[in-house]
């Protein structure tokens, strides 16, 4: 699999918005996750949670210091059978304060930083007709290798922000650069007359061959009337 990146060049008068679509579902992932975690008193927590949770947002409200370790999330659900053939990934906004991901206790990976987004990717790994289980451990114990290492604020654990799955077509606008939507706009001339602006799309091809797509952008005004649409036909190695 390969990754593209192109530029599409816009200019027209008066610029004021720029709007891209993509053929991708977003699912929301956040209720009934069994969590287990430690507590301050030394007793263990076992609970269902939907997320965005912390195993310890009430400590420090009481004046008492907080439980700083690992938390243990796991999620079981069953594949639709509409994603067959299509790409799903599952994207967390953020988890504190280093975070493993597990699918069906095979490791996806690890990722270090609790305020940054992060992505993998299932599709090679789901096994449909029957449960498959997430399962990440947040680990926000002190760590020379993480910021920050303290301040004037806590640093909370768990998976503090939403978690979604995305399922997108075997070739689309990649997710997979920082988790990020794969669509960068930069603004390379402006005046009061006119503006530049250069589209950077990304694109993700998980075929064993090229394909040939076509990719447009639709320029907008402030009322969502669209101005102008530009494509561009690429081969996606």
């Amino acid at each position: 699999m390969k990754d593209l990146k192109f530029l599409i060049s816009l200019f027209i008068l008066l610029l004021s918005a720029i709007s891209s679509q993509a053929q991708r579902a977003e699912i929301q992932f956040t209720q009934n996750w069994e969590f287990t975690g430690g507590s301050v008193t030394g007793e263990e927590i076992h609970e269902i949670v939907d997320i965005p949770h912390t195993w310890n947002a009430k400590d420090a409200q009481e004046g008492i210091p907080y439980f700083r370790g690992e938390g243990v999330y796991t999620k079981s659900f069953t594949p639709d059978i509409a994603w067959k053939n299509q790409r799903l990934f599952i994207r967390f906004e953020g988890v504190m304060t280093i975070a493993q991901v597990y699918l069906n206790d095979e490791l996806l990976g690890e990722h270090r930083g609790g305020y940054s987004a992060f992505i993998f990717e299932l599709t090679d790994k789901i096994i449909f007709g029957q449960e498959n289980t997430v399962k990440v451990i947040a680990d926000n114990s002190y760590s020379l290798e993480v910021l920050p290492l303290f301040g004037d604020f806590n640093i909370y654990g768990g998976i503090y922000r939403p978690v979604n799955l995305l399922v997108t077509p075997q070739v689309c606008i990649s997710p997979l650069d920082f988790a990020s939507p794969g669509i960068y706009l930069q603004q390379t001339r402006v005046t009061k007359e006119s503006a530049t602006v250069d589209a950077k799309v990304l694109i993700s091809n998980a075929t064993s061959e090229s394909q040939n797509i076509t990719v447009s952008a639709t320029l907008m005004d402030a009322t969502g009337n669209s101005l102008e649409t530009l494509q561009k036909d690429i081969s996606a190695k």
